[in-house]
Order: C-alpha cells, then sequence, then structure tokens
C-alpha cells in the first residue's frame, strides 16, 4: 500500500472536482459550486469570505481562469454567489496576499498566478491498522455496469465492468463519518452490497485487493456533502482515491473517500535505519 507519485495525486483527485455524473460535484467543490451550478452560501460557522476565497482559488487552479485573465466585477461575482459586495472583497484581499490575484483601480481584477502544488510524500502504512475500522454502511444510490470515470484505475489498465455505489459510512450511534464513491468490478458487487449492513466499507474493500494505491488530499466540505455528515460547509475533509487489485494485478475497486476532518487522525512513527 502507498501513496503516489508526485503528478498522480492532483490528477487523480481532480476527477471529483471537475465531473458532474453523480451529484455533489463529487463532493469536490468548496463553495456552492456543486455540480456546475453555483448556489448561494449559506450562513454557517466557517466565515462566508473564507469558503468564497476557497471556491474562487479553486477556479484559479483548475484553469477556469487562466493567469492574465481578467476576473468578474465584485458586482457580477457577488451576484453570482449570493453573498454581500465586501464578502467578495474580503476573499479577494486574501487571494491578493497569497498572490494569486491583483487589484488596480480602472484596470479590475487580474489573476497572476496559480496555487502551489503541494509537495507529496510517499509513505508507507500498516495494512491492518489502516484497513480495518468499526462501523456500518448505508447505500445511498447504486448503478450497475457504469462506465469508470476517464483515468480512474490509473496508474492500472482495466477493462472490466463495474458497479457504482454511493455510500455513507456510520459509527456509534449512527454519526456519519465518511461518504464514498466506490466503483466495484461487478462480480464482487452483490457480495459487498450484502456485507454493508454490519460492516464498515472499507473493511470490505480490504478483503479483495493485496495492494492499495492510496492518494489523500486535505479539502473543505460542499453544502451537499455538509449535510449528509452532519458538519458545516467548510468542514475540513480528507479526500482521496484508492485504487485496489488483487494478486493478479486485477483492479477489483476504485474508492473515493470523503472523510469528516474531526474524525480522521494520523499519527506517523519515523526511524532513521542504521543510526543510533
Amino acid at each position: 500500500m502507498s501513496n503516489g507519485p508526485d503528478s498522480a495525486p492532483a490528477e487523480a483527485i481532480e476527477r471529483q472536482r471537475n465531473t458532474g455524473d453523480h451529484t455533489d460535484d463529487h463532493m469536490g467543490n468548496t463553495g456552492n459550486d456543486i455540480g456546475g451550478e453555483t448556489r448561494p452560501f449559506t450562513r454557517r460557522e466557517t466565515t462566508r469570505y473564507v469558503q468564497l476565497a476557497e471556491a474562487l482559488r479553486r477556479r484559479i487552479a483548475e484553469g477556469q481562469w487562466v493567469v492574465g485573465e481578467r476576473l468578474p466585477t465584485v458586482a457580477v461575482l457577488a451576484e453570482t454567489y449570493g453573498v454581500a459586495k465586501i464578502t467578495v472583497r474580503q476573499a479577494m484581499d486574501i487571494l491578493a496576499r497569497e498572490a494569486l490575484v491583483s487589484r488596480s483601480r480602472g484596470r479590475g481584477m487580474h489573476v497572476t498566478a496559480k496555487p502551489p502544488f503541494v509537495r507529496w510524500q510517499n509513505l508507507r502504512a500498516d495494512w491492518d491498522s489502516f484497513m480495518h475500522g468499526p462501523g456500518t454502511t448505508r447505500i445511498l444510490e447504486e448503478k450497475k455496469a457504469v462506465p469508470l470515470p476517464e483515468g480512474a484505475a490509473e496508474p492500472y489498465a482495466t477493462d472490466e465492468s463495474f458497479d457504482y455505489l454511493r455510500v455513507v459510512g456510520l459509527r456509534a450511534q449512527n454519526l456519519p463519518v465518511s461518504l464514498r464513491e466506490v466503483y466495484v468490478v461487478h462480480d464482487i458487487a452483490d457480495d459487498i452490497r450484502r456485507r454493508t449492513a454490519k460492516e464498515a466499507m472499507i473493511n470490505i474493500l480490504a478483503d479483495y485487493a493485496s495492494d492499495i494505491v492510496i492518494f489523500n488530499q486535505v479539502h473543505t466540505a460542499s453544502s451537499d456533502v455538509a449535510a449528509l455528515l452532519n458538519i458545516h460547509p467548510g468542514a475540513p475533509l480528507l479526500i482521496g482515491k484508492h485504487v485496489g487489485v488483487n494478486r493478479d494485478r486485477r483492479v477489483m475497486f476504485i474508492d473515493y473517500p470523503f472523510l469528516r476532518g474531526d474524525h480522521v487522525r494520523f499519527e506517523i512513527h519515523l526511524s532513521r535505519h542504521g543510526r543510533a
């Protein structure tokens, strides 16, 4: 089990931001760019201008606004996102401090840079401690024989038939702690459905793979995801892509998890071989 190389994580997780095949724009867009539709921000605990800054930052990162492009006016952005003009100005203050946009009287606002890419570390983890956890699973949506999103199986190739499951992971007292979009090979789908009522999805998937390539990054929750997980929009999420293969290198599943930040903790122990 390993984290991906430098270029792959961004490409893998980018699929979640841009694809609108299922609702919640694959739960990737912060703010309220959901499924290609821009919705007003809600009055929640997270400051609205912070949510807006994240939504605008993503548009720059994804190339919707390119370097040198003039941005819509404050009035247009306020109307588009359903916020006050002062909220737009505060969001732009954040992006200006990050050197992503510039503002000048008479010329408007322009994109000056893309957000920097984060360095990805390749870490190894113990299988049993990572791939097992308590809880049960509730299926929200399922489809049979669906095409995989482009590049979903990378770094592997497959021409298998996959079923799609959208599920929520529950802990004690039915607390929702995760949302997952899972593509599983058709011949194991029925067994996975049968086991969901009593087991956490990560436990089930672990039984079908001998190796898993994992890409994870920190994100924030869109309004629809926040509602499903009972958290505030803009709350931290760990989102990722997990590609599981068996000993024959057959792709068994592609799992896109969205984990509540307040229920995810990582503890890493590092040691130097050959050092005292």
